[in-house]
């Protein structure tokens, strides 16, 4: 038997969704989320597997470019409902495109994962964003294009350019009171985001959709210069109306302000409560990593944004 070199098949793409082609830092993976159920008896043990689910997901890290359509594609769910459906009442196709030329079309996808934002002039500011694809909408398993769909067509895409990945310095500031108002880090700023989605199934289509149950945002850096009795301070760990059973309460926002204008990062924690943080006595700075974490607002009766990422005039 002989292969030929032109068999072998590899070679990077790019994704598209909801409108927003998004190149990657690196490879972009899909795995099958086929889960079984065992068919089992006393005398012989498993003697089949059943389909129960199933789920594309597909992971990859964004080049880093910088646009109003990636973020709103990135961070949909700055202000979530809790209920709502992921996957949306009209399906979103998430399509990847090879460049040799072969497209592979994910039926009905939504962000799962929102990427971590590293925002810091010494690396990528989008982290590894998650994206399942749940079958097209009121569509039997039996249809032949249910999950997805693969055509040749050309690669002919241009709208990558360089100049729309965006690395550079923060002004940090956290309230109007010094020192944390302009706040120097070690190593720049990390917004991390924690989602559950429990799943929406019937006992014959299996996973319908998923919803939104729960985002939980953190923000985490080490402050540079501040004292011990500052850390204290906005530990709020005593004090006048400090109390076991009393809510945490700061209404300070966390801004994280691009240094430069044309299109950078800014990124704002609404509400910026401290959970956690350490001083250390050693080589070390004095105080460690501080994790910040946002008290959903509300406007009469209505909830609030969580968080918000936008672009520098």
């Amino acid at each position: 038997m002989t292969m030929a070199r032109s068999d072998i098949i590899a070679g990077p793409a790019i994704v598209t969704f909801d409108s927003q082609t998004i190149y990657t830092e690196g490879d972009i993976r899909l795995v099958p989320l086929l889960q079984l159920t065992p068919i089992q008896t006393a005398m012989f043990g498993i003697v089949g597997q059943a389909r129960d689910t199933f789920l594309w997901e597909l992971t990859f890290t964004p080049s880093g470019q910088w646009s109003a359509g990636h973020i709103g594609v990135l961070w949909p769910y700055t202000n979530p409902t809790r209920g709502t459906s992921v996957f949306g009442a009209a399906d979103k196709n998430v399509v990847i495109q090879t460049l040799a030329g072969q497209q592979i079309t994910l039926k009905a996808g939504a962000v799962t994962q929102m990427p971590e934002l590293n925002l810091s002039a010494s690396g990528p500011v989008i982290g590894q964003v998650t994206m399942q694809a749940v079958g097209t909408d009121d569509t039997a398993w039996s249809d032949a294009a249910k999950r997805a769909a693969v055509a040749a067509v050309a690669f002919a895409d241009t709208s990558f350019d360089p100049a729309d990945i965006k690395v550079c310095g923060y002004d940090i500031a956290w309230g109007t009171a010094s020192p944390w108002d302009a706040i120097e880090t070690e190593d720049g700023v990390r917004i991390q985001f924690n989602i559950n989605f429990p799943e929406r199934r019937t006992d014959r289509a299996g996973i319908l959709d998923k919803y939104i149950d729960s985002v939980d945002v953190q923000a985490r850096f080490i402050p540079v210069g501040i004292s011990e009795s500052q850390w204290l301070t906005k530990m709020s760990i005593q004090g006048a109306n400090v109390l076991r059973g009393t809510k945490l309460s700061n209404t300070d926002d966390l801004v994280i302000s691009a240094a430069l204008s044309g299109g950078y990062p800014n990124v704002t924690v609404y509400d910026a409560n401290i959970v956690d943080g350490s001083l250390v006595f050693g080589t070390p700075l004095r105080t460690g990593e501080v994790v910040l974490q946002p008290i959903r607002r509300f406007t009469t009766g209505a909830a609030q944004a969580l968080f918000a990422v936008t672009s520098s005039p």
